[in-house]
């Protein structure tokens, strides 16, 4: 049926990106079969990849209500809860290189990022802490240690998205830094 090959087209553009175009494809298949489940999900799903909270909301609360049990409705529903949580990430690296070519010893290099985040506010913004540390064992001038501690916030508004960062070196003579992104 067209309806579905229409809801899928429109999945297939928002995971590649375009949310305006998957707009447009669901759409159609709106017009054809309003109360159709898979339609109501990528209306909402759009609206949230569009930065329409205030329309992507209400559309969950109402595919909550008309489809308690969907593992889809589902996992919107628990990623939407996530935003009302604070949240914490990090990465870890690891780099290894057999020989330095100055001093000829092999080096070790190692850098940690953790980021802990408050709950989103008014829709639109959500600061956060940052701590950076990397190492390098064996380097031509000795062992080097780095570390960094900053406060930011994040903004998020439609598409757009931006962040701000105010950092401090834990030690040594480096000063503070500010970063936008």
């Amino acid at each position: 049926n067209n309806m579905g090959l229409l809801n899928q087209y429109a999945l297939l553009k928002r995971w590649r990106g375009l949310p305006r175009t998957s707009a447009e494809m669901t759409k159609l298949a709106q017009s054809a079969a309003p109360k159709d489940k898979s339609t109501r999900m990528n209306v909402a799903q759009n609206a949230l990849e569009l930065g329409q909270r205030v329309v992507y909301e209400p559309l969950l609360a109402t595919l909550v209500q008309d489809f308690p049990t969907d593992t889809g409705v589902q996992r919107m529903q628990a990623e939407q809860q996530d935003r009302a949580r604070p949240s914490m990430s990090a990465s870890i690296r690891r780099t290894t290189s057999p020989n330095d070519t100055i001093g000829g010893s092999a080096s070790i290099d190692h850098a940690a990022q953790l980021r802990i985040s408050t709950p989103w506010l008014y829709r639109h913004w959500r600061p956060f802490v940052q701590l950076e540390q990397s190492a390098s064992d064996s380097t031509r001038y000795g062992d080097l240690a780095y570390g960094r501690v900053g406060v930011g916030t994040e903004w998020t508004y439609l598409t757009h998205r931006a962040w701000g960062l105010i950092s401090q070196e834990q030690e040594g003579e480096g000063g503070q830094n500010v970063q936008l992104g």
